[in-house]
C-alpha cells in the first residue's frame, strides 16, 4: 500500500505538469502511455469478450463483498481495519494511477490539427453548407455499391471481425500517410448487453483500466465502421472527443473499402 500511495503521489505530480506542459504531455504520451496502452490492449485483447463490461455487471457482488469483509474486519481489531482501508485505497489509486500513465496525457497533448499539419479557424455558413454537399455527394457515389434491406437501412457484409480487421489496416494506412499515431493490432471487443447501452445513447467506450475498445452492436450497421475508428483513436492516445471523431472520420475516408467509407460521410 505504501508503494501504490507513492506511486500515486508521483502519477499526481505527472498529472498536473502534463496539464501546464504540452511538451511534457505529448513525452508521456508517446513513451509510458503508449506502452502502457499496448500492453493492456495484448493482455486483455486475448480475452474474447469484455472485461470492463463483465466488471460492471458483476460490480454489485464486489460491493456487497467488500461491505461484508469491511465489517468483518471492523469487528475483529483496529489493526484490520487500517489494513482493510488501505486496501480499498490502494485500489482507487490503482485506477487513478492506470488513468494517469495509459490516458490522461492524450488531453494535454498538442492538438491533433496542428499534428496533421492543417489549419484550424473559423468557418463561414457557407462554407458549412459547402462541406455538405459535397458529403452528400461522396454519398451518392457510393449508394449504388450499398447493399440495402426491405427497410432501406443499409446492410453490412462483413462480420463483426472481418470489420475490425478492415478498419485496422484502415489505421495502418493513415499512420503510413500521417506519422502521427502508433498503431498495434487489438480486439475491438463487442458489448454483451448492447440493447441496454442503447438507452444511454452511447455508440462505444474505451476503458483505460483494461486497454479495452467496446462497442454497442444494437446501433444501425452504418455506425459500426465510424464508432470502431473512433474508439481505436481512443485507444491509440487520440483522448479528446472531437479529435477522436476528426481522426474516425479521416480513417474511414481513406478506406480502401466502400462500406467504410459510406459510414464515415455519413
Amino acid at each position: 500500500a505504501i508503494i501504490i500511495f507513492a506511486i500515486t503521489l508521483l502519477s499526481a505530480v505527472t498529472l498536473l505538469i502534463e496539464r501546464v506542459s504540452t511538451p511534457y504531455a505529448d513525452f508521456i504520451n508517446s513513451t509510458f502511455s503508449r506502452v502502457g496502452r499496448v500492453v493492456m490492449g495484448y493482455l486483455f485483447g486475448f480475452v474474447p469478450f469484455s472485461v470492463a463490461e463483465l466488471l460492471i455487471i458483476t460490480s454489485p457482488l464486489w460491493i456487497a463483498f467488500l461491505i461484508y469483509f469491511g465489517i468483518k474486519m471492523a469487528k475483529k481489531s483496529k489493526e484490520s481495519t487500517a489494513k482493510f482501508i488501505s486496501f480499498v485505497a490502494s485500489a482507487l489509486c490503482f485506477i487513478f494511477i492506470s488513468f494517469v500513465w495509459t490516458y490522461s496525457s492524450g488531453y494535454y497533448t498538442t492538438t491533433i490539427d496542428k499534428k496533421l499539419g492543417f489549419l484550424r479557424e473559423s468557418i463561414e455558413k457557407e462554407e458549412l453548407y459547402e462541406t455538405s454537399l459535397w458529403l452528400v455527394d461522396n454519398l451518392n457515389r457510393l449508394a449504388p455499391e450499398i447493399a440495402y434491406d426491405d427497410t432501406n437501412a443499409s446492410v453490412m457484409p462483413y462480420s463483426y471481425d472481418e470489420l475490425s480487421k478492415k478498419v485496422y489496416f484502415g489505421y495502418e494506412a493513415f499512420t503510413e500517410k500521417y506519422g502521427v499515431l502508433h498503431n498495434f493490432a487489438s480486439r475491438i471487443k463487442p458489448i454483451m448487453l448492447s440493447e441496454p447501452m442503447t438507452y444511454t445513447h452511447i455508440s462505444g467506450v474505451y476503458t483505460f483500466m483494461t486497454g479495452e475498445s467496446n462497442i454497442n452492436t444494437n446501433y444501425p450497421d452504418f455506425l459500426l465502421p465510424y464508432t470502431m475508428a473512433h474508439e481505436m483513436a481512443h485507444q491509440r492516445g487520440i483522448a479528446r472527443e472531437d479529435e477522436a471523431n476528426f481522426v474516425a472520420f479521416l480513417v474511414c475516408a481513406a478506406s480502401d473499402d466502400e462500406y467504410i467509407r459510406y459510414s464515415g460521410y455519413l
